[in-house]
């Protein structure tokens, strides 16, 4: 499992001998999958920049098995984004907040909203259409002025976000030191930044990494609808690409934030339930009876925030709430609820008695991520040992 991608010489027509790479013989295949904003990019990213800050132990390759010197390329590109994902969540929060009746406390902040409107355009998912999408200073001082009235109607928006989708990087965006940094001239994204930007991913694609001498291809597709629809073709061709040596998983991502978000077409049920369901799916298919299975439930962060603002959680998960474990935080009582419900309905499936690594995981905090790498890498080497297809590497 550990060798390693060795340069090798290739004579064409008599010419001097070409270095080429050849492919590892061993390698650990993750095909990531999970609803939108459930964090499976934020996962790339941090292993990007992984591979910058602890070189030793992390190695990103292009799709030849070459070393990529520079993980996170490009990272003017991401200044749009960030300016695009700025712009969008203060339009949602404006409609939001003229949605809900909520009125402005003078006609200088009345302004400031229309003004951003006028700006932005009536649908905040067609702001990246817009040949002029950057946060310019006087912009940047309106949505100041915005996001820091006190009680005020954007304020009131944030208190009832679950009622509605929006970002999670809106605090991060919105924070006023950010803002100014974001609509001076010569601003570039902090690797920080372009770890909370939101790019949605389209179709798949493919990126390579060796994580502690053990070499990984992780495949990432898109979450939204358009995209989920795609997910049986991409898994058919997947599979088939699959050599001696590989080793195939199913990295799973839930976001435990959503545990309260309501689903946009079936008010019936959360987003949260929205994704179990997807899972079981899952585990139930046959073409991937060989694939192990990983569980990230993603977003700790915001979901213990989340349990200290409101009192949904003991409501909609009072079934699995373990009553004799009072002593424990509640977030400890919360994860172990939700965990409780996940498992029941692995139990459902026909995969009952395989194993399915589970974790906890804050995907935008790196030193969490580093840890949680480690882990999931160690947890791949047991299941090989269990199944003795594979050595494990010392």
């Amino acid at each position: 499992m550990g060798n390693c991608c060795e340069p090798q010489e290739k004579e064409v027509d008599g010419e001097a001998p070409i270095k080429t790479v050849k492919r590892p013989q061993e390698i650990v295949r993750l095909f990531l999958i999970g609803s939108g904003e459930a964090g499976k990019s934020t996962i790339i990213k941090q292993m990007q920049k992984l591979c910058e800050i602890n070189p030793k132990d992390y190695q990103m390759y292009n799709e030849e098995w070459q070393p990529i010197s520079d993980p996170i390329a490009n990272r003017r590109d991401w200044t749009k984004i960030v300016h695009q994902n700025t712009l969008r969540v203060i339009t949602i929060l404006i409609q939001k907040a003229a949605e809900f009746g909520y009125e402005y406390s003078s006609a200088e902040l009345k302004r400031c909203a229309d003004d951003i409107l006028e700006f932005c355009g009536d649908d905040p998912d067609t702001i990246h259409l817009r040949a002029n999408t950057r946060v310019t200073p006087d912009l940047a001082a309106k949505i100041e002025r915005l996001w820091t009235d006190s009680d005020g109607p954007i304020s009131r928006t944030m208190q009832r976000r679950k009622e509605f989708v929006i970002s999670d990087s809106t605090n991060y965006f919105l924070n006023v030191e950010k803002l100014h940094e974001i609509s001076h001239a010569n601003y570039v994204p902090s690797t920080d930044d372009i770890i909370r930007a939101r790019d949605p991913t389209v179709d798949i694609h493919d990126y390579n990494f060796l994580l502690h001498r053990v070499h990984f291809s992780i495949h990432d597709m898109g979450g939204q609808p358009v995209e989920q629809a795609k997910l049986p073709q991409f898994l058919s061709s997947w599979l088939q690409n699959t050599r001696p040596g590989d080793r195939n998983f199913i990295l799973y991502m839930a976001a435990l934030s959503d545990y309260n978000q309501m689903h946009p077409k079936h008010p019936d049920r959360t987003r949260l339930d929205e994704s179990i369901a997807r899972l079981q799916v899952l585990l139930n298919m046959r073409e991937l009876e060989r694939c192990g299975f990983i569980l990230f439930l993603n977003k700790r962060d915001i979901f213990e925030q989340k349990l200290t603002d409101d009192n949904d959680f003991s409501r909609l998960f009072e079934k699995y709430m373990d009553k004799k474990s009072s002593k424990k935080s509640l977030l400890n009582q919360a994860e172990k609820a939700v965990a409780s419900k996940f498992a029941e309905a692995v139990s459902e499936t026909r995969r009952l008695n395989d194993t399915l690594y589970c974790r906890f995981t804050c995907a935008v905090d790196t030193q969490m991520m580093e840890a949680i790498f480690g882990a999931v890498r160690n947890d791949i080497i047991h299941d090989l040992i269990r199944q003795g297809n594979w050595v494990p590497f010392p």
